[in-house]
């Protein structure tokens, strides 16, 4: 097996991959895609790094629910905002509550992913 750079003939092969774990790659954000060729030259992996734009929301518990959540909609509206002003279509929010991940799904459409976050720190 040998990697090489992914080329505009491949994003078929990448597509087909993402589609099959129903996931969607945003092409205008990815800043290297490598291919994995077994020894008859046939693409069987590809790795992928995206930029991709994460949000914190941090809101004081001791407000009523009415006022976290008037909140929570500016501060939505602005990261919807800087998400459009960057040409990103989505971005990722990680819940460490309950309450918080039920509020997001329901007043602010998110939805929960396919798969579990994982982080691997780079030092």
């Amino acid at each position: 097996m040998h990697i090489r750079p992914a080329t505009p003939r491949d994003f078929e092969f990448l597509d087909r991959l993402y589609k099959e774990k129903d996931c969607a790659v945003e092409f205008n954000h990815i800043d290297s895609a490598q291919i994995i060729e077994d020894e008859d030259g046939k693409p069987v992996a590809i790795g992928v790094m995206n930029r991709l734009i994460e949000a914190t929301f941090l809101v004081e518990k001791g407000l009523s629910k009415r006022k976290r959540i008037e909140a929570l909609m500016i501060l939505m509206h602005r990261a919807d905002n800087v998400a459009k002003k960057m040409m990103f279509t989505s971005f990722h929010a990680f819940s460490t509550s309950p309450e918080m991940t039920k509020l997001l799904i329901r007043k602010f459409k998110f939805v929960k992913t396919v798969s579990d976050v994982l982080v691997k720190w780079v030092v």
